[in-house]
């Protein structure tokens, strides 16, 4: 009789999954994809070199692409007409792949994933597993690379979105989340936080969402300024389109002056 799925089947489910999201923006064929955002002029492009893509590959999977523990992506950005390229991967605590195997050298920016949300007190919620990787994460990583900017991941593909739904519905909840999430951030020493939830899809999810954005922006830089210490990165993964259908979009100017 078979058993049941193994921790290597959900790797490499999660591998193809991300992968062929991944793929909307990124065409190996091609190299390029460009999306020109309603806001600034500049477009945006994603690229994905076909060299430095081997060179994760090998840096997480050994060449096992399926049973690969992270998803990368490369792309240059623009703030002030000087052209910085990020290469960016996320790591998934569920993996077992070990932090000490990372090779950061290969990115500018790491993100560790994830952190849950209590459904009482809408704080950001760490299992005593991952506490253990979390609190190691960005030493680990710097040890390679101390240049290595580190991100702390909320939520993930299996997130329980009606959770995240209701926390931003309301302004005590949402608040309980950013301090918490400010907190948490600097416990553990990342310098940023991510906010990966991909299945919203209201529009009183949009909209509640581009407030918590400017609320989170808010308290980043009262904390930074406040304390002394340098402002967090604030990211966030959403699916692969601002456009949803049915007059549903992405609260996109929120999302790009936060």
């Amino acid at each position: 009789m078979s058993g049941g799925p193994t921790k290597k089947d959900g790797r490499s489910q999660l591998c193809r999954t991300l992968l062929a999201e991944a793929e909307f923006f990124i065409d190996e064929g091609r190299n390029l994809s460009l999306i020109e955002p309603p806001i600034r002029s500049a477009p945006i492009v994603f690229a994905k070199s076909s060299k430095w893509a081997e060179q994760v590959r090998r840096g997480f999977c050994r060449g096992e692409t399926e049973a690969a523990d992270i998803w990368n992506m490369e792309l240059p950005y623009s703030a002030s007409g000087t052209l910085t390229w990020i290469k960016a991967g996320y790591w998934y605590s569920g993996s077992e792949f070990p932090t000490t195997d990372i090779i950061s050298s290969l990115f500018t920016h790491l993100i560790c994933a994830y952190a849950g949300l209590n459904s009482s007190t809408y704080q950001l919620s760490i299992s005593a597993s991952d506490d253990n990787y979390f609190s190691t994460f960005t030493d680990t990583i710097k040890q390679k690379n101390p240049s290595v900017v580190t991100l702390l991941s909320i939520g993930g593909g299996l997130a329980n979105s009606s959770l995240y739904s209701s926390m931003i519905s309301q302004s005590s909840s949402r608040q309980s989340f950013i301090q918490s999430s400010i907190i948490t951030a600097r416990f553990y020493g990342f310098h940023g936080l991510d906010f990966c939830w991909v299945s919203l899809s209201t529009e009183s999810d949009m909209a509640n969402m581009a407030i918590l954005l400017d609320e989170w922006r808010i308290a980043i830089e009262s904390e930074s300024r406040n304390f002394r210490r340098s402002q967090h990165i604030l990211t966030m993964a959403v699916h692969y389109s601002p456009y949803l259908g049915d007059s549903v979009s992405f609260p996109i100017e929120a999302m790009w002056r936060n």
